[in-house]
């Protein structure tokens, strides 16, 4: 133990810095986020239980990619209340991405499609916090995917945190 008074005569910071600390912080916290990231687009990749109906897109990507003849509907079933939105385009999965803020200590995991935070409260719906639709008695009852995700993945990240940084 140190004689009182004892100093390394170095600012706190910069000895985590020649300790390689705030890196492997950072690794740390993007690993975490991308294991967050991941389970989202799972969970976005779960087939719906609702209605089923034609859309009219004329292609689909997928595996194999198919090409739909044009003018021919494909197929499509939905989500139902309560349940994750159900994949269709594929848009709204790989919209979803891990970005960090900053010099790198923050990560937003987040998506630029407005109808997936629409989908996840709610349109017109009682406790809603998206806004109302334009179309007359127009609703869509909730299909949670982001919090539920929030939620289950949070022992998963800091687990995730502590490997990356050797306590795991």
């Amino acid at each position: 133990m140190p004689e009182p008074g004892w100093s390394l005569r170095v600012p706190a910071d910069v000895l985590l810095r020649q300790m390689g600390i705030p890196q492997a912080q950072r690794r740390a916290l993007a690993r975490a986020a991308e294991t967050l990231r991941a389970a989202w687009v799972d969970k976005l990749n779960q087939p719906g239980s609702g209605a089923t109906y034609n859309t009219g897109f004329i292609t689909t990507k997928g595996s194999p990619r198919r090409v739909i003849p044009v003018g021919e509907r494909v197929p499509h079933t939905a989500s139902a209340p309560g349940e994750p939105p159900a994949p269709d385009t594929g848009a709204g999965r790989t919209s979803i991405v891990a970005v960090a803020l900053d010099d790198g200590d923050r990560q937003r995991i987040g998506t630029n499609k407005r109808y997936l935070f629409a989908l996840e409260f709610g349109v017109n719906v009682p406790g809603s916090k998206v806004g109302q639709h334009p179309a007359e008695g127009f609703k869509i009852e909730p299909r949670p995917h982001a919090r539920p995700v929030g939620e289950q993945m949070k022992p998963a990240m800091n687990e995730a945190f502590s490997a990356e940084l050797g306590h795991g």
